[in-house]
């Protein structure tokens, strides 16, 4: 169990190896006697780590004193897409918007993907068009 000064120790290293362009895509803490400031401090870091996908932060000590502040860090990084609270004392109502918040990400980045390929591909045309009209000039 690392508790909160571990969790803080935790999230100084997620800071640094998002800085660094390191990967992590799955932190699992569960049942680590982590209390609100810990989880806060480990969500506030992964804002920074693109790759990370899904934390879990079950069987810990979260109560519904923090459900406001767990939802604001929740909601931030698009790209977290998957947090596990359960076992915590929190209301099911948040552990539902939790879930929800989730379910919505991984909808909106489902749609991105092709979205990003026609721009590219918009991008890609418009550059092969000013090559020709480049090449055409110099010869």
């Amino acid at each position: 169990t690392i508790g909160d000064v571990g969790a803080r120790a935790l999230a100084n290293g997620l800071e640094s190896a998002a800085g660094m362009g390191c990967s992590l895509a799955t932190l699992d803490l569960s049942g680590c006697k982590i209390s609100a400031v810990g989880a806060l401090d480990i969500l506030r870091a992964a804002r920074d780590m693109t790759t990370l996908k899904q934390i879990s932060l079950q069987d810990n000590f979260l109560s519904e004193d923090c459900e406001r502040d767990l939802l604001v860090a929740v909601t931030e990084p698009a790209f977290l897409t998957d947090v596990k609270l359960q076992g915590n004392r929190l209301s099911i109502s948040v552990l539902q918007r939790v879930a929800k918040i989730g379910e919505e990400k991984r909808r909106r980045q489902e749609r991105a993907g092709p979205e990003q390929l026609q721009h590219q591909v918009y991008h890609l045309l418009h550059e092969e068009a000013r090559l020709k009209i480049l090449a055409a000039a110099t010869s």
